[in-house]
């Protein structure tokens, strides 16, 4: 069995709600357990999770966890909108999330 911690964001948040805002949850998992396992033991559909973040570099599901990772789940995320004359030129370009964890 395998321990991380996991950090829930945005609206994900609902999955554990027993947890205080900013506080990650330790879970065990088998030896050889994913990133999608851990979806599926917390209960969250893959839909609803956009980034995966392991000891901050970003994973894919298909990612096999280890021992102590530091795990950060994010649902997509929106908003923005199309740039117009009285909108900042900037509005609605990428942004790039930038994590300590």
């Amino acid at each position: 069995m395998v321990v991380v911690k996991t950090k829930l964001y945005a609206t994900l948040r609902r999955y554990t709600p027993e947890i205080p805002l900013g506080n990650a949850t330790e879970i065990g998992l088998p030896e050889g357990a994913k990133i999608a396992d851990l979806v599926d033991r917390l209960g969250i559909s893959p839909d609803e999770v956009k980034l995966v973040f392991v000891n901050g570099v970003q994973r894919e599901a298909a990612y096999v966890v280890q021992e102590g990772d530091d795990i950060a789940l994010f649902p997509p995320i929106a908003g923005g909108g199309q740039a117009g004359k009285d909108q900042d030129p900037g509005a609605g370009l990428p942004v790039t999330i930038s994590l300590l964890v």
